[in-house]
């Protein structure tokens, strides 16, 4: 019983010294001044000043909301894939119609050409050519297709059934509105000179591109006047 007892001593005493723990000496670093845990660790951003949160979170809620502005949306661009449409009536022809008319004497001299260059015949009197026949649709689609080239005037689709002979191409031309947007078949367009002798003004047709920018100036006066009113008020709230 006694050797019993002895081995589970010695078991006992050898478990004991076999779990032992070692302290740990102290390292250089420890003993540097400059080693701060705090100071390694990530500190927080500094805030702005609550007036500076303050002032940005009112402006933007002071930002005038105004119907209808132009918003740009490029995102065609992207449908589109690189693939362009030109159109077959210049702009500044277009832009050109739109604020005049061309005299007679012009007009006369753009259907010869034109009817030159449709049938390659030779020239004729301007009496001959106005009454030259435009029953045949491939001259009539030929020639008006031309005359709206070269001097930006556009005719409707219906318009060209009216087209019977060349002298109907010339009455539409000082008849009819010069160019006008397909976006709007069914509006009323005033002529200025109509009014000429009255008391009613007409202004001048301007175009969205003009309109949009136009928009986008006022825009940014209502916005830079919320801005200094606010500013204003922040002052006298100092005081």
């Amino acid at each position: 019983m006694s050797v019993i007892r002895n081995t589970l001593r010695t078991n006992v005493a050898g478990s004991a010294r076999s779990f032992s723990i070692t302290n740990r000496s102290a390292a250089l670093m420890d003993f540097l001044p400059f080693v701060n845990k705090s100071k390694t660790a990530e500190q927080p951003l500094p805030s702005e000043a609550t007036s500076e949160e303050v002032k940005k979170e009112v402006l933007k809620n002071q930002k005038p909301k105004v119907l209808g502005a132009h918003v740009k949306d490029l995102s065609w661009k992207k449908k589109m894939n690189g693939f362009t449409v030109s159109p077959w009536i210049a702009a500044e022809t277009q832009k050109q119609a739109d604020q005049t008319k061309l005299p007679e004497e012009e007009i006369h001299q753009v259907l010869t050409t034109v009817y030159a260059e449709v049938t390659l015949a030779p020239a004729v009197s301007i009496e001959e050519l106005l009454a030259v026949s435009l029953d045949d649709l491939t001259l009539r689609f030929q020639v008006t297709k031309k005359f709206q080239e070269a001097t930006g005037f556009t005719l409707r689709d219906y318009q060209l059934t009216q087209v019977r002979n060349i002298q109907d191409l010339k009455n539409l031309y000082y008849t009819f509105v010069k160019l006008r947007n397909e976006k709007l078949p069914n509006a009323i367009y005033l002529e200025s000179s109509d009014f000429a002798n009255t008391n009613v003004y007409i202004d001048a047709n301007v175009t969205d591109a003009v309109q949009a920018k136009k928009l986008k100036d006022l825009v940014k006066k209502a916005e830079k006047i919320a801005k200094d009113e606010f500013d204003q008020f922040v002052e006298k709230s100092k005081a």
